[in-house]
């Protein structure tokens, strides 16, 4: 394994598309590898 290629893109959550600068700190769909549906949460 290589984690030094995954850079600064690595979280535990997941997200519907790659967060934009521009939208940090607005309202995100994000979900954890235990959820079953997505939440909604600022980020």
């Amino acid at each position: 394994m290589q984690p030094h290629l995954l850079g600064n893109e690595f979280t535990h959550l997941e997200f519907p598309r790659r967060v934009q600068r521009k939208e940090v700190g607005k309202r995100m769909l994000y979900r954890d590898f235990t959820m079953s549906g997505w939440c909604v949460s600022f980020f």
